[in-house]
């Protein structure tokens, strides 16, 4: 992504400056980090590094070890993991359709976004397959 295309994404609202100065500290020099979405299209295969897989495989190799040690906080978390799913059940009963019609709004302001970065984004998302 082109720093052009950060300044428009701030002068439209869609991002913060201290958004962009995370992701610089975050990416440093290393040309082979890359973000992971929060899903993948329906239908493809997508490929994790072989970085990304090892930290995916430790954080579920930790809870297993938590568990079979019988760690004192791990009930706790459990307990805490519970609590954050309940509440988010009761926000997306709440707040589900607001938050649907947000979205649809983004999504919206996005298309007619100046970016060009931001209008591939949208029509990857929108894309009927």
């Amino acid at each position: 992504m082109e720093s052009g295309d950060f300044n428009i994404l701030i002068h439209e609202g869609f991002m913060l400056e201290s958004d962009v100065a995370d992701f610089a500290a975050e990416l440093g020099d290393d040309p082979s980090y890359y973000f992971e979405g929060a899903f993948a299209p329906a239908g493809k295969s997508f490929k994790l590094t072989k970085a990304a897989r090892f930290k995916q495989l430790y954080a579920i190799s930790l809870n297993i070890e938590a568990r079979a040690h019988n760690d004192p906080f791990y009930p706790k978390m459990q307990k805490a993991y519970k609590i954050e799913r309940t509440i988010k059940k009761g926000w997306e009963k709440r707040y589900g359709a607001l938050a649907k019609k947000r979205a649809i709004r983004y999504l919206r302001r996005l298309a007619q976004s100046k970016s060009g970065v931001a209008q591939k984004i949208v029509s990857k998302l929108t894309k009927k397959s």
